[in-house]
């Protein structure tokens, strides 16, 4: 292990984003330069642009897999599903692929759910290309005339005071 990982996790927990990089470039064993790189993509969360950037750059597949998977989940959180989708796509292990879409697909409905009403897919910056990675919708949630909405439908009952025997 290389001990500059304790010093960009530091510069991380800093905010000091551009040196936590400068130093993770700097680690020779790819195997760690592509940890320490993960956690500074990560931390780029709310830039994903640069997040993609920085994950881009990580040699070893399995960790950029699990970089782009995890990018993927904080984005959807964000609400920049578009981001999030883009960066799924961007992974080469099916099974860690399949799993990013599904996470953003459940943090999908949970934003349509919350919001108790249609939501067009251009409110999303999304497309039916982009429907199509994220299908099965999870339940509950149905998709029609170019918007998501919830699937439940309520009816009220009439009658009188339920009464347990």
């Amino acid at each position: 292990m290389d001990e500059r990982l304790f010093l960009i996790k530091t510069l991380l927990r800093d905010g000091k984003r551009e040196e936590a990089f400068k130093e993770a470039q700097k680690i020779r064993d790819s195997y760690w330069r592509s940890y320490a790189l993960r956690w500074v993509a990560e931390s780029y969360e709310r830039e994903p642009e640069k997040a993609l950037e920085i994950a881009s750059k990580i040699e070893e597949q399995s960790i950029r897999d699990e970089t782009l998977a995890s990018l993927s989940y904080l984005f959807s959180k964000n609400g920049e599903f578009k981001k999030a989708i883009e960066a799924a796509r961007l992974i080469k292990n099916q099974f860690t692929r399949k799993k990013a879409f599904r996470s953003v697909s459940n943090l999908l409905a949970i934003a349509v759910a919350r919001g108790g009403t249609e939501i067009r897919l251009s409110d999303l910056k999304l497309d039916e290309r982009d429907l199509k990675e994220l299908k099965p919708l999870p339940h509950g949630i149905v998709y029609k005339d170019g918007k998501l909405m919830p699937g439940a439908t309520l009816h009220r009952i009439k009658g009188g005071r339920f009464r347990p025997e």
